[in-house]
């Protein structure tokens, strides 16, 4: 049963609250086949247990950094919010790959 998330026309950014449940009921839809391929195919194991990686880790990445999880939904933005909305992705992209690479370089000593 997917959870219950109201996103207004209004909205213009998803908490990362809000993110980890979308996430979840995303995971799940995909693993009991709700979601399924283009040709109507039921998405892989394999497939199911990236996402469940990925889950863990920003999981693990938003707790152990102070950079909170958001999405926007640019299509509502203004050119200025878009301009905010690039830097705070160049930012997300440069903090969390510095995790991974830390997180990985302490997994390999």
């Amino acid at each position: 049963m997917t959870s219950k998330i109201k996103i207004t026309k209004k909205d213009k950014i998803i908490s990362q609250e809000t993110f980890f449940i979308l996430l979840n009921d995303f995971i799940r839809d995909s693993s009991i086949g709700r979601r399924t391929k283009k040709n109507g195919k039921k998405i892989s194991f394999g497939t199911v247990q990236n996402y469940e990686y990925l889950q863990k880790t920003l999981l693990k990445f938003s707790e152990q950094s102070t950079f909170e999880l958001k999405l926007y939904i640019t299509d509502k933005l203004t050119q200025t919010e878009k301009e905010q909305a690039k830097r705070y992705f160049n930012k997300f992209y440069t903090q969390f790959t510095n995790f991974m690479y830390n997180k990985m370089e302490n997994l390999l000593q």
